[in-house]
C-alpha cells in the first residue's frame, strides 16, 4: 500500500466512471499481484493513478503499465521479483520508485 498526500487538488477530484471503462489489469507473469495507492491525508484509495512497473531503478524496462480503480486498486500479472512501481496523477506528489518484491 503506498500513501500520498495530494498537492493542491481535493480528494473529490475522482470520475468513477471514467475509471470503470478503463482496464486494470497488466503483465503477462504469472503472479496477479494488486498495488494500491491510499491519500496519506485520509487513508482514502486514489483513483485514476497512473502506474507503470518496472525491472531496474532507472524505470527503463516498463513491463506492465495501467491505472487504479475507485478502490485505488489496479493488478499487474508479474512474475517472482523485484519491482519498481512509478506513480503520477496531476496535481499529485509521488516518491518515485517505490520497490515491491512480488513472490
Amino acid at each position: 500500500i503506498v500513501s500520498l498526500s495530494p498537492a493542491n487538488a481535493s480528494l473529490a477530484d475522482s470520475f468513477a466512471g471514467v475509471i470503470a471503462a478503463m482496464p486494470v489489469a497488466a503483465g503477462s507473469g504469472a503472479i496477479a499481484h494488486t498495488y494500491t495507492v491510499t491519500s496519506s491525508v485520509d487513508a482514502s484509495p486514489v483513483a485514476e493513478v497512473q502506474v507503470s512497473v518496472s525491472t531496474d531503478l532507472a524505470g527503463a524496462n516498463i513491463v506492465a503499465s495501467g491505472y487504479t480503480d475507485s478502490f485505488g486498486q489496479v493488478v499487474f500479472y508479474l512474475d517472482p521479483g523485484t519491482y519498481y512501481f512509478w506513480r503520477s496523477k496531476d496535481r499529485w506528489t509521488f516518491t518515485n520508485p517505490d520497490m515491491e518484491v512480488v513472490a
